[in-house]
């Protein structure tokens, strides 16, 4: 009988310590990657690699997707609040030429408070409210971290669509771009 009763108590204590590590992993997935907190991961990772600047409020996700993210598939979620910037070079408001490629420029689209200050404001080209989209995460966390979407549903906004002189040309005959 006091072998019988050690099993159970060894099986007790191993399931309660995975059933606290199964709700402590599931709490800071909920926390860490959720709303605010992923959406500032995703747009530093962007801003890392892109000219332009970007701004997202919150990305969410459902918790009955578990089990797309844990065996892969496609995960549904809902971006609030997108916002795009230019590169400072495109912000050379009707200018024939670009900027300089190394000029500082204010964060977003609202002018220096410094009179005396050269820093020209970004122009803003994408305002999005909210985005529905179903995202590939195990392409994005495995080989080459690529962000791949689809079903992808823009709800309202604006976009800024202008042309322009091309301030990276790759070749004597790109002289103007088409900016978004």
């Amino acid at each position: 009988m006091s072998t019988q009763w050690r099993w159970r108590r060894w099986l007790l204590v191993i399931g309660s310590v995975v059933l606290l590590f199964t709700g402590g992993a599931f709490a800071l997935l909920r926390t860490e990657l959720d709303g605010a907190h992923l959406a500032d991961k995703i747009a530093s990772a962007l801003n890392k690699r892109m000219r332009g600047r970007i701004e997202i409020g919150s990305v969410e996700w459902p918790t009955s997707s578990l089990e797309a993210i844990a065996t892969g598939g496609w995960v549904p979620a809902e971006i609030h609040d997108v916002k795009l910037w230019d590169d400072c070079v495109l912000s050379a408001a009707g200018s024939a030429t670009t900027g300089d490629p190394n000029a500082d420029c204010t964060p977003d689209d609202r002018p220096d408070p410094d009179p005396a200050s050269k820093r020209r404001p970004r122009k803003l080209l994408i305002s999005v409210p909210r985005i529905t989209v179903e995202i590939d995460l195990h392409a994005l966390m495995f080989g080459h971290h690529d962000f791949r979407f689809r079903h992808v549903f823009v709800h309202g906004g604006e976009a800024l669509l202008e042309q322009g002189v091309e301030p990276y040309p790759l070749h004597a005959y790109d002289r103007t771009i088409v900016t978004i």
